[in-house]
């Protein structure tokens, strides 16, 4: 395929490349670019469809899609609808206008509506495309200034559109609009302007995994011929091999769509090109002849471990001293590549939770390229868990079996313990291209759906506020003199804070699940509590857990938030009903501990 893109003329391969960049229509011959354009087919039969399409003097079109997005390809049609007209006959005359919406601009086009129709004879034909009209429409605007845009735009449409029906002239208007724009429409002046738009033609194309690995391909194809960002000079000895690798690279990309956040039923052609554009901007740029033969990505046994070693290096360089704040407080938050010792296993480095200088809480890392959750990774995930909630960065190597073995992992091993595995998944078969990246080998993994650091932070919060609800129930509560006799008493409003935090983070635990184990739940309620007797300075034994966790289940249950199957066991399940809410259940809690502390 290279060698029949030499032959291409080097300034097809300019405007496609130019047009990708800025995303906007390639303006060049159907016939020049064909070869290059994903869902072609679909797209030239749509054309020549509304091409024989019957028009009225007059008559105002519109050339739309159903989906909410941008990048459809409607400006893309329109500009090969518009060579099409110029085609069918040389009397039929054409224009096409990008619309701006200032005074100046909406002056502009009226100019040319009223240009364009004098010229328009009864013997000839002249079509007038609009693009650009969702600019109309801005977000930064109050609803009235819309309303009067959209206003004047359709005053000097059916100004136009009147005249050319009452002279007869075969003066035709096409309006390129998104679906927003339509609904903008209908909103603010849908006798107006809607009633006279008739439907032209909906661009919406569905793709083929095999159209879009061959658009991968061409696209590359396009970079490569036309020394993109100087690649044929930068691996002048090697430019084999990485040829290999792009088809490699490619294909992996092509199998994990859904990881690049594309999906072929709903993604559109200007989602594809922004994401292999910005794919190939980072391999080019990462790409050298050094880092290639470093990498060596034939060896299969060390492979796992360069990835792994990536990821560290990947946490560490987003390391950003990130915060949780509650009221005065402030949790700080940041990734230590030091490694955690936890029974005889090893972290992979470890988040730690400050306030001040005190250190709160940790969260060790788990970062593996493993195919299971088998034996030794097994019994070290749950060593992990055991102590703390855990983050586990897993780079699988097989998608049909990553789920299932999450799964069996939960059911085994998480089914009776009161900690959580957050888990961050990634395909193997993208991450491992860092290696062959110098400068931006961390650009590729930000290309990924799995936004890594959003999702960690994410994951973060929630610890932080656990850690820090702990914090404030184990801190000693306040004692207040009475009448300058020692007896002291507990202040009300300090208990029932404490007991309220214990009970968010036993629900927190409960939160993105529908169901947990008894013997989870108590194990948390038990945890939790321990917390509570050292802040209020009470005995150890004072709260019978299992008796209230009992009196909660049963509350709950009577109260239609949760149910639960007989016979109660540790390893059957507490399960929310649909109408289950976090805020009512934790007040209906609190008095069952709160009666307790108070008979004290």
């Amino acid at each position: 395929m290279l060698e029949s893109y030499k032959k291409t003329k080097s300034d097809i391969f300019n405007t496609l490349l130019g047009a990708w960049t800025i995303a906007r229509p390639v303006k060049t011959l159907f016939s020049e670019i064909q070869d290059f354009f994903i869902g072609i087919k679909d797209l030239e039969s749509k054309v020549k469809e509304a091409k024989e399409r019957d028009l009225f003097a007059g008559g105002i079109y519109s050339i739309y899609s159903e989906k909410a997005r941008f990048g459809m390809g409607k400006s893309q049609f329109a500009y090969f609808l518009q060579q099409e007209y110029e085609n069918r006959s040389t009397s039929n005359m054409t224009m096409y206008h990008s619309l701006s919406v200032s005074n100046d601009g909406f002056r502009k086009l009226r100019t040319e509506l009223n240009e364009c129709l004098s010229e328009c004879e009864h013997t000839k034909r002249y079509y007038f495309f609009i693009d650009e009209v969702d600019l109309i429409s801005d977000p930064f605007l109050k609803e009235e200034e819309i309303a009067k845009r959209i206003e004047k735009f359709a005053n000097i449409l059916i100004e136009i559109s009147e005249e050319a029906f009452n002279k007869g002239r075969l003066f035709y208007i096409f309006l390129v609009l998104s679906k927003r724009i339509q609904e903008e429409f209908e909103k603010y002046l849908a006798n107006r302007i809607t009633r006279r738009i008739t439907p032209l033609m909906s661009v919406d194309i569905k793709f083929t995994r095999d159209e879009i690995e061959k658009f991968a391909i061409h696209f590359f194809s396009i970079l490569w011929v036309s020394n993109y960002k100087n690649i044929r000079n930068k691996l002048k000895e090697k430019k084999h091999w990485f040829q290999d690798i792009i088809g490699n690279m490619i294909s992996d990309f092509i199998d994990n769509l859904d990881y690049l956040n594309l999906d072929i039923k709903s993604s559109v052609i200007g989602d594809y090109v922004e994401k292999f554009r910005n794919l190939f901007d980072i391999v080019f740029d990462g790409i050298s002849e050094d880092q290639l033969t470093k990498a060596n990505l034939n060896d299969k046994s060390s492979l796992g471990k360069k990835v792994e070693k990536v990821l560290k290096e990947y946490l560490l360089s987003r390391n950003k001293g990130f915060v949780f704040e509650e009221k005065e407080h402030q949790v700080k938050i940041s990734y230590e590549k030091d490694n955690l010792n936890i029974g005889s296993y090893e972290t992979d480095g470890y988040y730690s939770f400050l306030i001040g200088d005190i250190q709160i809480g940790t969260m060790p890392v788990e970062i593996t390229a493993q195919k299971d959750l088998k034996g030794r990774k097994k019994r070290q995930l749950k060593a992990f868990i055991e102590k703390n909630d855990t983050l586990l960065i897993w780079m699988f190597p097989d998608r049909n079996k990553v789920k299932k073995e999450l799964k069996n992992f939960k059911e085994s091993v998480l089914i009776s313990i009161p900690n959580k595995l957050y888990e961050l998944i990634i395909p193997y078969d993208l991450v491992k291209y860092t290696l062959v990246l110098e400068e931006r080998k961390f650009g590729l993994l930000e290309e990924l759906k799995e936004d890594i650091i959003k999702n960690i932070q994410t994951y973060l919060t929630k610890h932080a506020k656990i850690l820090f609800n702990r914090w404030m129930i184990e801190k000693p509560i306040l004692l207040t003199a009475k009448n300058e006799i020692e007896k002291v008493e507990l202040k009300s409003e300090d208990i029932q804070e404490k007991v309220k935090r214990l009970f968010e983070n036993l629900f927190l635990f409960f939160d993105d699940k529908t169901k947990k184990t008894h013997g989870s739940l108590t194990k948390k309620l038990s945890e939790e509590v321990k917390y509570l007797n050292k802040g209020l300075q009470l005995e150890e034994s004072f709260l019978n857990v299992e008796n209230i966790y009992r009196e909660i289940i049963e509350k709950l249950k009577n109260e239609k938030l949760v149910r639960y199957n007989k016979p109660y066991t540790n390893r059957s399940f507490l399960i929310k009903e649909d109408n289950y809410n976090k805020k009512e259940t934790i007040e209906l809690c609190m008095p069952m501990i709160i009666s307790r502390i108070n008979q004290t």
